[in-house]
């Protein structure tokens, strides 16, 4: 009996060993995660200039230089290309979320989906318009709350691994004649 369970242990070991040798290695997702490596360093300035003209002008509306309608346009203009531009660059990238890339590329899609999504509530709010809902004051506000934890877990998620910065080519070295 114990010669038995000691050749079963041995067959299931063997069994486990081929199948994790037999499992073809991912190339597609490697070459996805190396191109959101490059992006990422753009995606990032230009997503940190956008959010920062917003919020510049955020303060300004709280100072009561600009009205909400000025603020909501001045947003769309300062948010609105930047985000297009970075879902159009990312979203066709297939990167897994367990992996940090990944993450990073989710929650930039995510904020940037969230954030249109919102200035566009708040404009036809601003506009009242006859399809809007009834309920648009609260899906705001829970939009305004995913947005705040979003920002939260971006800023965590680059401040434990930094955005990378682009590479420079790295050439072979010129045979010598």
């Amino acid at each position: 009996l114990w010669r038995m369970a000691v050749a079963m242990g041995l067959l299931a070991l063997a069994a486990v060993g081929y199948t994790v040798l037999a499992t073809p290695v991912p190339r597609v997702w490697h070459a996805q995660v190396y191109a959101a490596q490059e992006l990422l360093p753009d995606v990032a300035r230009r997503f940190d200039q956008g959010f920062r003209q917003m919020a510049l002008d955020a303060q300004r509306l709280q100072r009561g230089e600009i009205r909400q309608p000025v603020f909501l346009q001045n947003a769309e203009r300062a948010i609105g290309p930047v985000c297009s531009a970075i879902t159009e660059e990312l979203a066709p990238l297939r990167v897994p979320r367990w992996e940090q890339t990944g993450r990073l590329v989710q929650m930039y899609l995510q904020i940037c989906a969230v954030t249109t999504r919102s200035l566009a509530l708040e404009q036809a709010m601003l506009r009242r318009d006859p399809g809007l809902p009834a309920d648009a004051a609260a899906q705001l506000a829970q939009l305004s709350g995913q947005m705040q934890l979003a920002m939260r877990e971006l800023a965590d998620a680059v401040r434990r691994v930094p955005v990378p910065m682009p590479r420079k080519p790295v050439r072979a070295p010129q045979a010598q004649p």
